[in-house]
């Protein structure tokens, strides 16, 4: 089974709310899981997307969305290329 773990992006202005250290967390796990065979990451989290991709700071808008469908589907196209 392949897994893609995907790091959603976030608004902009979130990392200015974030203490130092916050996210350690997740950087790490991403480290973990990136290092077995057969996951793929698209970490997507430190991309700097436009605000105007988002309705709010939490939520992509229709724009958006579209985008990041776009970014997911390319990486999924490729796994399913590489297995066949």
């Amino acid at each position: 089974i392949q897994v893609v773990l995907i790091g959603i992006p976030h608004h902009p202005w979130v990392n200015g709310y974030l203490e130092d250290g916050q996210l350690d967390g997740m950087n790490s796990t991403y480290a973990k899981y990136e290092s077995i065979d057969g996951v793929t990451s698209l970490q997507m989290y430190w991309e700097e997307w436009p605000s105007e991709s988002y309705s709010d700071r939490n939520h992509l808008d229709a724009d958006g969305r579209e985008f990041f469908c776009q970014r997911v589907t390319s990486v999924i196209d490729e796994i399913i290329k590489e297995s066949m």
